[in-house]
């Protein structure tokens, strides 16, 4: 395993993934190099360690990626996504599919805003009274998210995005909503009703090296 792990970046570098101790924006990577066993460096900054280095990263923002044969940070998650992707050959290769796969993208991108915006950064439960004005936001994107499922020519092939094929934007769009769940308490059945979204979730939380981590993230 050392031995290929060693030809591989001596070919194609090892990736940092800079990000505060936090799961946040970056967590959606964390779970892809998880399932697929990629070897990466997690920088952790506190906020000290951000603001001394802030100016350095391109949009003064974190995350931001890395590797050893490019000098030059990668900063926008969406891109991101679709780099790693196609870096560890786990993106679609027609231009239609990809850009169903972009629209659950930007979507989720959307949710978390909104998340943001009301329920805070964190991944602890918020007030309730915060957690109620959510919830028909939340509610109404499940809407779309399910139809979208429904009418997607991958349903009847497999629980992910496109059915069999996993890509990172499965964690993407599963890391947004696990977040959601975990500062929602009062509100833990609230994906049930929407059966293909949750066999969505269910599905990217049991891939083997997905549940390992999960067990033990910090």
């Amino acid at each position: 395993m050392l031995i290929l792990f060693a030809i591989f970046a001596l070919a194609y570098g090892v990736l940092d993934l800079t990000y505060f101790d936090a799961r946040g924006r970056a967590e959606q990577f964390r779970l892809f190099f998880a399932d697929q066993k990629v070897m990466y460096n997690d920088i952790r900054l506190t906020g000290a360690q951000f603001e001394a280095r802030k100016t350095s990263f391109p949009w003064g923002h974190v995350p931001v990626v890395n590797m050893t044969e490019h000098p030059a940070y990668l900063a926008d998650t969406a891109a991101l996504v679709v780099f790693i992707g196609k870096r560890h050959n786990m993106w679609p290769t027609d231009d239609y599919t990809e850009e169903m796969l972009l629209d659950y993208s930007g979507a989720s991108e959307d949710l978390r805003l909104q998340k943001n915006d009301i329920l805070g950064t964190g991944d602890t439960p918020v007030d309730p009274n915060i957690q109620k004005t959510f919830l028909p936001i939340l509610q109404e994107w499940l809407f779309y998210m399910e139809r979208n499922l429904a009418t997607s020519p991958y349903s009847n092939i497999g629980p992910f995005l496109l059915g069999m094929m996993f890509t990172p934007v499965d964690c993407r769009v599963w890391d947004v909503m696990d977040q959601i769940h975990s500062n929602m308490d009062k509100y833990p059945n609230v994906y049930d009703p929407f059966v293909l979204t949750q066999r969505f979730r269910v599905a990217v939380a049991a891939r083997p090296n997905i549940a390992a981590y999960l067990k033990t993230r910090k």
